[in-house]
């Protein structure tokens, strides 16, 4: 009975096999973060698996990192002591960090995976961040910070959509150009970083994208 078993599992695993298509790729880009306003680029490596008549589809699961990206805004810190020390309203810098896995799934305008032409993306993910502060040449020792000024990190859920080109460079090779829309920092845990004086993770971005795939089973 187990010999049997185990022969159908492997005359299964080689029909998939057989039949099933892959891809493994690379992918990087350049985002847009809306409120507050930062550039910073990306890099992602994913793989792709083709799927329903003629491969009119398929899903991409990938792990992202989006390399740190700063903004500087000014913020106020109380002295502990009010008696002998004023307010100070001082220039803080706030370094993002964000590296995480995701999900895609895509939509081909035409016949199939292995094909140039348009296709669109619909992704969700998670990720983890962190939002590091300094304040530059300020000493900090004598005052209680406010504003957010604190360090602060969280897990996050991303949802976005896109839309897409890919070039066939042969039967198993495609490049392929991205632009992205998204939601990336749906709070899943975290100490709160929102304020009107230093601000938060952002609400928006928006990413162009370019990367490479190839097959690894055609």
């Amino acid at each position: 009975m187990k010999l049997t078993i185990w022969t159908i599992l492997i005359i299964s695993s080689l029909h998939f096999s057989a039949y099933s298509q892959l891809f493994l790729g690379a992918k990087s880009g350049y985002n847009r973060y809306f409120d507050p306003g930062m550039n910073g680029g990306n890099i992602a490596f994913f793989t792709e698996l083709p799927f329903g008549e003629y491969y009119g589809a398929s899903v991409r699961a990938g792990l992202f990192y989006d390399f740190p990206m700063k903004i500087e805004e000014m913020a106020t810190l109380y002295p502990l002591n009010s008696g002998y020390l004023p307010d100070g309203y001082v220039p803080v810098t706030s370094w993002y960090k964000n590296i995480g896995i995701n999900i895609e799934y895509i939509h081909y305008f035409y016949n199939d995976a292995f094909e140039t032409g348009l296709y669109s993306v619909i992704k969700n993910g998670i990720s983890y961040s962190s939002i590091t502060r300094k304040t530059n040449g300020f000493d900090v020792s004598d005052y209680y910070q406010t504003d957010h000024v604190e360090n602060n990190k969280k897990f996050s859920l991303y949802f976005g959509v896109g839309l897409g080109f890919q070039f066939s460079l042969g039967p198993n090779s495609l490049l392929f150009t991205e632009i992205h829309g998204g939601f990336p920092f749906f709070s899943i845990r975290r100490n709160d970083a929102s304020s009107s004086m230093v601000s938060g993770y952002p609400p928006v971005t928006v990413s162009g994208i370019v990367g490479f795939k190839r097959s690894v089973f055609n």
